[in-house]
């Protein structure tokens, strides 16, 4: 049972990264091009690194269940700029 939450962690794992960089080069690129809209997919990639680490069979390492959320740019970073921009009136 524990090689089936190592490869889930694996795969969730690497969904995470994979929207954590899409998240990412997603929001520069709009900066750059002037843009502000949010991300297309917001609060995705958080859940997943959650998820990779809820079923990840190392102890203790649920303990930082909030880390995903605060690299993934689609979840709490994201949601932090569309205030800023709302509160500066750049939407």
């Amino acid at each position: 049972m524990e090689t089936m939450r190592w490869i889930g962690t694996v795969i969730v794992g690497g969904f995470f990264v994979g929207l954590t960089i899409f998240n990412w080069r997603f929001f520069f690129q709009k900066i750059s091009q002037g843009d502000v809209r949010m991300s297309p997919a917001p609060w995705v990639g958080g859940v997943a690194g959650l998820f990779a680490l809820w079923i990840c069979p190392v102890p203790g390492v649920f303990e930082y269940w909030w880390v995903p959320f605060c690299i993934d740019f689609g979840s709490i970073p994201n949601s932090l700029w569309l205030a800023y921009s709302a509160a500066t009136s750049k939407l």
